[in-house]
C-alpha cells in the first residue's frame, strides 16, 4: 500500500509543476481527486460535499453563529457514522479524520472574499497531508500557494525528509523494533512477565511514534517538493520534561487544533481550566476511536495535565523548590517520570479492550500473568 501511495504522490509532484502556471493548481486538485476515486470513492464524495458546502456557507452567510453549528454538526455526524459503523475497505473514507478537522478550522478561521474556490479546493485536496496529516492551516497554505515557485533547496530538503521517513518505518520500526527488539523481549516472557509487558509497552509506543512521525516526514517532504512548508508534527516527544511539554511535542498539529477549538472555547464559556483539559483530551481520544478505553485514556492524560499545572503553580510560588527542580539532575528525573507516565497509558490503546489492558497492568504490578 505504501508504494501505491508513493507513486501517487510522485504523480502529484509532476502534475503540480509541469503544466503552465495557471493550470498547476488544477493539477494538484485533480491528482488527489483521481487518487480518491480509485482508492475510496465514498471519501471523495464526502470531501467534495464538505468542501463545496463550507465554501458556500463561508461566502454567503455572514453570521458564523449559524454556519459553525451547521458545519460542526454535519462533520460530527459523518465522523460518528464512520467510527461506529463497519465499512467495506474499498469504500473506507480515506483521510476522513483529518479533512473534517481542516473543515472545522476553515469554517471558524477562513477570511471572506480574499480567496477563490479553486484555492480552497487545493487546500482540501492536497494529497500529501490527506493520509496522516499534519493538520495544516488554511491561511499559511494560502500564503505558500500565492508565493509558490520551484526551489531546488526545498526539493532537496523534501527528498531528505522522505528518505528519513522511510528509514524510520522500514528499518527502525519493521526490522530493529519489529524483529530484533521483539526477539530480545521474548527472552523475558517466562522469567520476568512484568518486565516483558513493560518492554511490550515500549515496543508499542516507539513503533507508534516512529511510524507516525515517519509518515509525517514523508508528508512534509512531499509538501516541500510541491512548494509548501507545512507544520511539523513531532519534536522528540519522549525527551519532554513534563506531560504538558510532551503534548506540545507529540502530534503537534492535533494538539494545537484541540487547544484552539476545544480547550479555549470551553475555558471561555465555563471559566473552568480543568474542564477544558478533560473534555479536550477525551475528544482527542474519541477522535481516534469511539470506545470506553479511549475515554479512560483521555481522562488519564488530562489528569496528568491537571496535576502538572497545579505542581507548576506551586513551584512558581516557592523560589527554592523552583530553583532546585531546575537543576540538570531533576530535569533528567522529569524526563524519566514523563516518559513512564506516557508508557503506562499504552496498554489502554495497545490492547483490544479494557479487560485485556487491566491484565497488562496486573502483570506489571504482580509479575505474573493473570488468566
Amino acid at each position: 500500500m505504501i508504494y501505491y501511495k508513493l507513486s501517487w504522490l510522485l504523480v502529484s509532484v509532476f502534475v503540480s509543476w509541469l503544466p503552465p502556471l495557471k493550470f498547476r493548481i488544477f493539477g494538484i486538485i485533480f491528482s488527489c481527486a483521481l487518487f480518491l476515486s480509485l482508492i475510496s470513492p465514498l471519501s471523495l464524495c464526502i470531501l467534495t460535499f464538505l468542501t463545496l458546502g463550507t465554501y458556500y456557507l463561508n461566502l454567503h452567510v455572514e453570521n458564523k453563529n449559524i454556519t459553525i453549528p451547521i458545519i460542526g454538526g454535519s462533520v460530527c455526524l459523518i465522523l460518528l457514522w464512520h467510527k461506529w459503523e463497519g465499512i467495506d475497505q474499498f469504500l473506507l473514507p480515506f483521510g476522513l479524520s483529518y479533512y473534517v478537522l481542516r473543515t472545522i478550522h476553515y469554517s471558524i478561521e477562513a477570511p471572506k472574499h480574499i480567496h477563490s474556490l479553486k484555492e480552497y479546493l487545493c487546500y482540501q485536496f492536497f494529497l500529501p497531508t490527506l493520509f496522516v496529516g499534519p493538520i495544516h492551516r488554511f491561511p499559511e497554505f494560502l500564503n505558500d500557494l500565492s508565493k509558490r515557485k520551484w526551489d531546488s533547496n526545498l526539493c532537496s530538503q523534501g527528498i531528505e525528509r522522505i528518505l528519513w521517513g522511510y528509514v524510520k518505518i522500514k528499518i527502525i520500526v519493521n526490522f530493529l523494533i519489529g524483529v530484533q527488539f521483539v526477539n530480545w523481549m521474548q527472552t523475558f516472557y517466562e522469567t520476568s512477565p512484568s518486565f516483558y509487558q513493560y518492554l511490550d509497552c515500549i515496543r508499542y509506543g516507539s513503533s507508534l511514534y516512529l511510524n507516525f512521525s515517519g509518515y509525517s516526514d514523508i508528508a512534509i517532504g512531499f509538501s516541500l517538493i510541491m512548494g509548501f512548508q507545512i507544520l511539523e508534527n513531532f519534536h522528540f516527544p519522549f525527551l519532554a520534561t513534563s506531560i504538558k511539554e510532551f503534548w506540545n511535542r507529540w502530534h503537534i498539529s492535533l494538539t494545537k487544533w484541540s487547544r484552539d477549538y476545544i480547550n479555549r472555547p470551553i475555558l471561555a464559556y465555563s471559566r473552568n481550566f480543568s474542564l477544558g483539559l478533560i473534555l479536550g483530551m477525551i475528544l482527542i481520544g474519541l477522535w481516534h476511536e469511539f470506545s470506553w478505553r479511549y475515554i479512560i485514556w483521555g481522562i488519564y492524560h488530562s489528569t496528568g495535565l491537571i496535576i502538572y499545572h497545579q505542581w507548576h503553580a506551586f513551584r512558581k510560588k516557592n523560589i527554592f523548590i523552583d530553583q532546585l527542580f531546575s537543576l540538570r539532575f531533576f530535569k533528567f528525573l522529569s524526563v524519566l517520570l514523563t516518559m513512564n507516565f506516557v508508557i503506562f497509558s499504552f496498554p489502554l490503546t495497545k490492547e483490544p479492550d479494557i479487560k485485556n489492558a487491566l491484565k497488562v497492568y496486573q502483570t506489571i504490578l504482580y509479575n505474573k500473568y493473570i488468566g
